[in-house]
């Protein structure tokens, strides 16, 4: 069974830092003072919401605040950094407990998980605990060592396909509804992290029982066929963009995959050569610290 990791951002403090843009002008039909005042500080109180969104869909802008991991045997660990200093610790913590487990990861949304995990690493100067090539098929599709729930169950076409949705068809508990990514921040914030604790643990809870219904059928023949498919026409994007390759009769280790480059062992190597899409039992959370 993988290691079911879920991973919270906050946006750093240099991003919040970021002032509201003085030029913001309000509609020409507004022409008292009264209705140009009440104008701004609905215009700033949205801009400054927005800004905490936008700053989460970038691991530039955000970093890692809670980890949670669990793994097959029932142990469950939720790790938090309070401080951007603390950052370092925690994510050195996940990288350790990812290599204890072989590599083999299952997430919500692994595209954005996979990707703040990495280029937060990279920004510290971290470097792997499982091979090149292991991490970079976390982000190809039917992906041999990565799980991500969301891609198994959802469309991208559609709206609507959350964590919490697919939690409750499933009739598991997960976080309250309102409780959004937006919310989670603010009780950041006012250091709060009692609830965000409890979110992080019942997020987790729910991606793990949904990975773990969901391993029989990626053993099966029909799920074989959809990736066989999938890794087919990789292949053939990847001979077309690097010339001639070897014969298919080569052995591979990924049939997804062409062979790492034998230089690509640190983190920041593997974000050149990755498309990089567009982030012990526990019963508590533990803070981590450098």
């Amino acid at each position: 069974m993988s290691l079911t990791m879920h991973l919270v951002l906050v946006p750093t403090v240099q991003a919040l830092e970021k002032p509201y843009p003085a030029d913001r002008e309000p509609p020409k039909t507004h022409k008292l003072p009264e209705a140009i005042a009440k104008w701004k500080r609905e215009d700033q109180a949205k801009w400054e919401k927005d800004r905490v969104s936008l700053c989460l869909t970038s691991p530039r802008e955000s970093r890692v605040a809670f980890a949670g991991l669990a793994d097959g045997r029932g142990g469950r660990t939720i790790l938090r950094a309070p401080t951007e200093g603390d950052e370092p610790a925690l994510l050195r913590a996940v990288w350790e407990r990812i290599a204890a487990e072989g590599g083999d990861i299952a997430t919500w949304n692994g595209a954005a998980q996979c990707l703040a995990l990495v280029a937060r690493s990279a920004l510290h100067g971290l470097e792997p605990t499982v091979g090149a090539s292991t991490v970079r098929d976390w982000f190809r599709l039917g992906s041999a060592t990565h799980a991500d729930v969301r891609q198994w169950l959802t469309d991208e076409r559609r709206s609507g396909e959350s964590l919490t949705n697919w939690a409750d068809a499933f009739n598991l508990p997960h976080r309250p509804a309102d409780l959004d990514a937006e919310a989670l921040v603010k009780h950041f914030q006012d250091g709060r992290y009692d609830v965000i604790e409890d979110a992080v643990g019942a997020d987790l809870d729910a991606i793990h029982a949904m990975a773990q219904r969901l391993e029989v059928f990626r053993a099966s023949t029909v799920w074989q066929s959809r990736n066989a498919a999938e890794a087919e026409r990789t292949r053939t994007a990847l001979a077309e963009s690097a010339g001639p390759v070897e014969s298919a009769d080569a052995p591979r280790v990924h049939a997804a995959s062409a062979a790492p480059p034998a230089s690509a062992t640190t983190i920041g190597e593997l974000l050149r050569v990755t498309p990089a899409p567009l982030t012990g039992a526990s019963d508590g959370a533990e803070a981590v610290g450098v």
